[in-house]
């Protein structure tokens, strides 16, 4: 009997690493995430799955988790994969596979606000101000990803900051040398990206020059102290700026 639908799925952790539904529409799929699974619904119902459409659709997942993880300052896991074909008289046939990737760290809350008029009515939401803003970032950097290899790098170069707090300023510096190497030089790096030269100084002053632990030439101090949480954040908003100005550039 023909397959009518063929869905992939799957699970991830934690289950409120997205603060709410996300939808990602590509040519030949679209992918839904939301509670703990993460779901790649098939434009035209295919049995078996193509190796390749498999491979480009965790691809292109693992770029969505990456995005967030770079806003969230939160890890994630993500299983292996079902496969299900549905058939014409309703019945379903699934393919599992037992996988595991990445590990996760939680840090960092958020504080909402939701302003009502006098009569109750919503007139502005901080959550969903937020989601609805995040999730077009996340599509930005989804769709130059396919085309840029330089937008892989640096977001592959900030999800190893999440993940290894002591070496962080090291990676968010890698971002700051894909960019450079990509356009050219400095000079043209900023010109493009339409960053200021004050904001670009003040990251590359962080991670690379300052007698901090976390610095990528720590080793040339004598005395080294880690890093105050306002050149934390400060470095953080700086390469998330970076990764999103040059995704915008070249999705």
């Amino acid at each position: 009997m023909d397959t009518e639908k063929t869905t992939i799925e799957w699970a991830y952790e934690p289950i409120d690493f997205f603060e709410g539904p996300m939808r990602f529409a590509s040519e030949e799929y679209t992918v839904d995430i939301q509670n703990g699974i993460a779901s790649a619904i098939l434009n035209k119902a295919q049995e078996p799955v193509p190796t390749s459409l498999l491979q480009s659709i965790t691809d292109e997942l693992h770029v969505i988790f990456k995005a967030r993880k770079m806003f969230a300052g939160v890890s994630y896991k993500l299983s292996g994969y079902t496969i299900n074909y549905y058939k014409a008289d309703g019945s379903k046939k699934a393919h599992v596979l037992i996988a595991e990737t990445a590990m996760y760290v939680i840090s960092g809350m958020h504080v909402d606000m939701i302003i009502t008029n006098k009569d109750g009515t919503i007139i502005h939401d901080s959550k969903s101000d937020r989601i609805l803003e995040q999730k077009d970032k996340i599509d930005a950097i989804r769709k130059a990803s396919k085309n840029a290899q330089v937008v892989n790098m640096a977001l592959n170069s900030y999800s190893n900051a999440v993940s290894d707090p002591d070496n962080e300023f090291v990676y968010l510096y890698e971002i700051v040398d894909a960019v450079v190497t990509h356009y050219g030089g400095e000079k043209e790096a900023i010109s493009r990206l339409g960053i200021s030269r004050a904001r670009w100084k003040r990251l590359t002053k962080i991670a690379n020059r300052e007698p901090i632990k976390q610095s990528r030439h720590r080793g040339k101090h004598n005395v080294i102290r880690p890093a105050s949480q306002e050149e934390l954040d400060v470095a953080r908003s700086i390469a998330r700026e970076l990764v999103e100005r040059l995704s915008n550039n070249l999705k």
